[in-house]
């Protein structure tokens, strides 16, 4: 998974765990976690082929927003 602080900066990379049928884990350090962030996720086959999720990723992301 990338991700980064909404509209801010370059994306980090973190490991995606395979949990479950279409369930997966990501663990971010706590100080990385900002209030706003937006994610992608992105994984590579055995043949070099990107794949990308959303479709619109790197333009269009999805994002996430602490609710108090």
């Amino acid at each position: 998974m990338k991700y980064r602080p909404l509209g801010v900066g370059g994306y980090r990379s973190v490991p995606v765990t395979h949990q479950s049928r279409g369930v997966y884990r990501v663990l971010l350090p706590a100080q990385d976690i900002p209030d706003e962030m937006e994610y992608y996720l992105e994984i590579h086959d055995r043949d070099g082929v990107t794949y990308r999720w959303p479709a619109t990723a790197g333009r269009i992301n999805q994002t996430v927003v602490k609710v108090d």
